[in-house]
Order: C-alpha cells, then sequence, then structure tokens
C-alpha cells in the first residue's frame, strides 16, 4: 500500500466534501504551525496517521460507493487496559452509505431491547424472590443476575461500537496521532478516493487556466 504526497495548490480549488453537507461537521481551529489539516492523513501499514481532527474522503470504507452518503464521528482514544498519564483524544469523520446507517440504527433498536432483557434478569429475579417469600429459583437467581450482568455489558458495547472500533495506539507532540482498526481495504479506498479526486481538481485546473 503507498501513499503519494498531496499537492496544496490543488487542494485549495478542491471541495471534496461539497456533496456530503459539510455544514454539519464543526469547523475546528486549523492553524498554519499544526502539521496536518482536517483533509490530511498518511498511512503507515494499517495506521493511520493525522493530526487532532479529521475528515476522511467521501467514500464508504466497506463499500467503496461514494454517492448517497453520511458522516459518521468517531473519537479514538487508548485502550482501556493502556495506563496513560494524560488521556488524549481526536475526532475522525469517516462516511458510510445512508442504506448502511438505516441498518445501524435498526440494529442500535435491537440491542437496547435486549439490554432491557438484560436488566430484567439482573433485577426482577431477586425482586420475585424477595416478594414471594420463597426460594423457588433457588441457584438460577444468582446465575441469572449473572448472565443479565454480561448481557447488558455486550448489548452496551454493541450499541457504541457498531461499525468500527478506533483506537488511538501512539501521539506525538505537538498533534500526530497514530490510529488503528480500519483495515488494509478500508484505508486503500481512503487513498484511491484521495487520489481520484486530487486528479479531478488538477484536471479542472488545467481546463481552466
Amino acid at each position: 500500500m503507498t501513499d503519494s504526497s498531496i499537492n496544496d495548490s490543488d487542494r485549495e480549488d478542491l471541495n471534496p466534501y461539497a456533496v456530503i453537507s459539510v455544514e454539519q461537521i464543526d469547523p475546528f481551529n486549523q492553524s498554519e504551525t499544526r502539521r496536518f489539516r482536517m483533509d490530511q492523513f498518511e498511512v503507515q501499514g494499517l495506521l493511520l496517521l493525522c493530526g487532532p481532527t479529521l475528515v476522511l474522503p467521501p467514500v464508504c470504507p466497506f463499500t467503496g460507493e461514494t454517492d448517497d452518503l453520511v458522516a459518521v464521528r468517531s473519537r479514538p482514544q487508548y485502550p482501556s487496559m493502556k495506563l496513560v498519564l494524560h488521556q488524549r483524544t481526536c475526532e475522525v469523520t469517516f462516511f458510510i452509505t445512508s442504506r448502511m446507517m438505516r441498518t445501524r440504527r435498526q440494529r442500535q433498536i435491537i440491542c437496547f431491547i435486549l439490554m432491557l432483557v438484560g436488566f430484567e434478569l439482573l433485577f426482577s429475579l431477586p425482586l420475585l424472590t424477595s416478594l414471594s417469600g420463597l426460594n423457588l429459583l433457588g441457584n438460577f437467581t444468582g446465575f441469572g443476575q449473572f448472565i443479565g450482568a454480561i448481557w447488558i455489558f455486550i448489548c452496551i458495547n454493541a450499541i457504541q461500537h457498531n461499525f468500527l472500533r478506533l483506537v488511538l495506539t501512539r501521539f506525538e507532540k505537538p498533534d500526530s496521532f497514530w490510529i488503528r482498526g480500519f483495515k488494509e481495504t478500508h484505508l486503500q479506498r481512503f487513498l484511491d478516493c484521495r487520489e481520484a479526486l486530487l486528479r479531478s481538481a488538477h484536471q479542472r485546473k488545467t481546463q481552466s487556466s
């Protein structure tokens, strides 16, 4: 997988996100002293190197489609088991098809309903035993509570990470973030889409001059 340099003069004439309603994306401060602008990134193996705010090219990493897209925001952090003295995070915006977004919302609703079942197992079984005054369920009460707690944890995790679980693996001052979570095919689609946009911008610039 290769990553070519970006021509800044071409970028000035390029607005690859115009069809994706970028007014919904907050205009973060993009000081000239920063290494990365909002649309700049590098690929290093399976890692994505970017600045504190990144808006990836308008292509769905799962399907490769470039039409009918919606934005998805993610704030990668260090893995929960990794000890860090100061928690750093960045914001990554990528795009998926509206069809996938509808599927995501449907799955979230299903996970929410299943989470309610977990709460029923966690709280209803001991309450039923307490009200009846009889231990009719025996050891199943404690086992049911354990299953309910695990079920709730699984559902919450599924709701939060329905598509990709992006994690921050490395940070270097002043503003360089290394992110893991995208597959090789996803990263290649980002690179291919960026190159196609740059070629199109260069052609338009050549024709107009």
